[in-house]
């Protein structure tokens, strides 16, 4: 039996050609949205060292039958996503997401084990390729998020050893033809190819031009009331400094201005009040000299915030939320199981 299906294909299921940003070749023309993960950077990362350590993220070896080794943290490299928007959505119509997962995987191993599960294969193509909504009925059983995925919505394709898709059924064979480039792959729109990341250490990048998912009633909104047309984010870490970088473009000087400055009264906020909120002071002060380093410009129409602080600090800073949040998660489970066997005592006392 599958123990579990691939967490970074269901992690791209829930979201929604610049050199300098990542590769997009593969992905079919009329992305909207691009999101890009690099695992191996942020594993390099002293902030990734202090990730893996948590409950939240640590994967068991074997866990997954889709990487060569059967671990995730070793075998997978990367993540490129594109975002598209359905030709004619509804209030309930949600973008689709291809994405590309780049690494060491292992097909063959794929198609007997879920062979043995009984998981019916199917062929894009002549690529071997498999219902989400098969793969990912044990995940829905712990998080119920995951049994929305619909059967015939989602499509998981072992395309090679080297990089799966997932993809929307109605977008798999034109993904599969864009990978074997029979047809032109996508490309970051101008607006957004121009927009410079921090560094070539970044390991996460999203790139967002609204006005093509305008129809969807809430990206409207945010454009009309906002003036929003386009967004950009970018968080690394060099030997020295965990960066971040963000950027949006409006649809005139006030718009832009307006944002700028509700940005600055939420940082001038934050560092009078934040700090007081921390029993411990030398947290409170980490915090403030933190927010001290997030710089806010203007340029015309477009707003850009920067920030970048030591990268010990930051996965010191990080280490010690992790770990006040596994100490309540841990405390919340204890009670739960005291009373769990309370109420099973309560039951029993003739």
């Amino acid at each position: 039996m599958i123990k579990k299906f691939s967490f970074l294909a269901i992690l791209c299921l829930s979201f929604i050609q610049a050199k300098a940003a990542f590769n997009t070749e593969g992905l079919p023309e009329g992305a909207g949205a691009f999101f890009y993960y690099s695992h191996e950077k942020l594993s390099s990362s002293q902030l990734g060292k202090v990730l893996a350590q948590s409950v939240f993220l640590k994967t068991e070896p074997n866990s997954s039958v889709l990487f060569k080794n059967g671990n995730p943290d070793k075998d997978f490299r990367e993540a490129v996503v594109g975002i598209y928007s359905e030709k004619s959505p509804g209030e309930s119509a949600k973008p689709l997401v291809v994405a590309l997962l780049k690494g060491q995987f292992n097909v063959a191993k794929m198609k007997s084990t879920y062979a043995e599960s009984k998981i019916p294969e199917q062929k894009i193509n002549g690529i071997p390729a498999w219902d989400v909504s098969d793969l990912s009925k044990e995940v829905s059983q712990e998080n119920k998020k995951f049994s929305e995925v619909k059967r015939g919505e989602y499509l998981l394709l072992g395309y090679s050893d080297s990089c799966l898709v997932l993809s929307p059924t109605s977008l798999a064979s034109v993904t599969v033809e864009t990978l074997q480039k029979k047809k032109q792959s996508a490309v970051l729109p101008a607006n957004l190819a121009q927009v410079k990341t921090n560094s070539p250490n970044d390991w996460l990048i999203i790139r967002g031009d609204f006005n093509q998912f305008k129809q969807y009633p809430q990206i409207a909104k945010m454009i009309n009331n906002d003036g929003i047309l386009s967004a950009a984010f970018s968080i690394g870490e060099d030997p020295k400094n965990f960066s971040l970088k963000a950027s949006s473009d409006f649809a005139d000087v006030d718009k832009a201005e307006t944002s700028a400055n509700q940005l600055r009264g939420f940082i001038a906020l934050g560092m009078m009040t934040l700090p007081s909120t921390q029993k411990n002071p030398e947290d409170g002060e980490t915090i403030k000299s933190l927010l001290q380093k997030v710089k806010i410009s203007q340029n015309t129409k477009t707003v850009e915030m920067q920030m970048e602080y030591p990268a010990d600090k930051t996965a010191q800073m990080i280490a010690k939320v992790l770990n006040k949040a596994m100490a309540t998660a841990q405390n919340q489970a204890g009670v739960a199981r005291t009373e769990t066997k309370e109420n099973a005592s309560l039951e029993t006392t003739p």
